[in-house]
This record gives structure tokens, sequence and C-alpha cells, in this order.
């Protein structure tokens, strides 16, 4: 019926920088939809992004399930095609990104964002160390 997935992030050091890794991953496909969109001058209704949406959602939910087994399965000793395409896929779409967009961006982050950031890398290693002390 339903398969019930428990990432125990705490569990260990190596678990919660596993976790990480994909909080990353996803992150990063969230915001190159946005970065994509403003650099190729893209418009928001355009069919290309509900495409590429389509493609991601199938991707991510195979991908998700080769890397929740990966890290929790010990017997699993490598990854799954959809997650080693899903990184190669974010992986052209950053290059996308930085290629065009390496002289569009010149001004520095406002202070509110900057103290965001350090609020939420303050919170990461404090998760650091408590995984860490488990």
């Amino acid at each position: 019926m339903w398969t019930k997935y428990d990432w125990s992030v705490f569990q260990s050091f190596k678990r919660y920088n596993q976790f990480l890794l994909y909080c990353g991953f996803v992150l990063g496909v969230d915001v190159m939809n946005f970065f994509l969109k403003f650099i190729l001058w893209v418009p928001a209704d355009h069919k290309m992004l509900q495409v590429r949406l389509f493609i991601w959602a199938c991707t991510a939910t195979a991908a998700t399930k080769e890397y929740y087994e990966f890290i929790t399965n010990i017997n699993c000793k490598r990854v799954g095609p959809f997650l080693w395409m899903g990184f190669l896929g974010l992986a052209v779409e950053f290059s996308i990104a930085i290629k065009f967009g390496m002289t569009m961006f010149h001004e520095p982050f406002p202070w509110y964002v900057q103290l965001m950031w350090a609020v939420i890398g303050t919170l990461v290693l404090f998760g650091a160390g408590y995984s860490f002390i488990n």
C-alpha cells in the first residue's frame, strides 16, 4: 500500500550531510526555474516551463526513491539512473545560468537577504553539531 520514508536526518553526521545534499538538489531545481526564466527572457505562461516542470516532476519522483534507497539500504552500493539524470540535468541548467547570466547580476545582496542566509547557515551548523553528537 503506502511506503513509509523515515530519513532519520539526525541519526548521524553522514546522514545529515546526505540529507543536506538532497535539499540542495531540490532547491537547485526550484531556483533554476526562476533564474532560467529571467535570464532567457521566457514569459511566465510559456509552455516550455510547463514541460520542464512535468519532466522534473516525473524524474524527481524516481530519483528521490533511488537516493533514499541508496542512503538507507546498506546493501545498495550505487545510485540509479534517474538520480544521475537529475544531477546531470541540474548541472546543464546551472551551466546555462552561469554562461548567460554572468553579466546580469552586479548588485550586492540587500542586508535582509544577508541576514536571512546568516540565520539559515547558523541553523544548518547547529543541525550539524546535533547530528555529530548523536
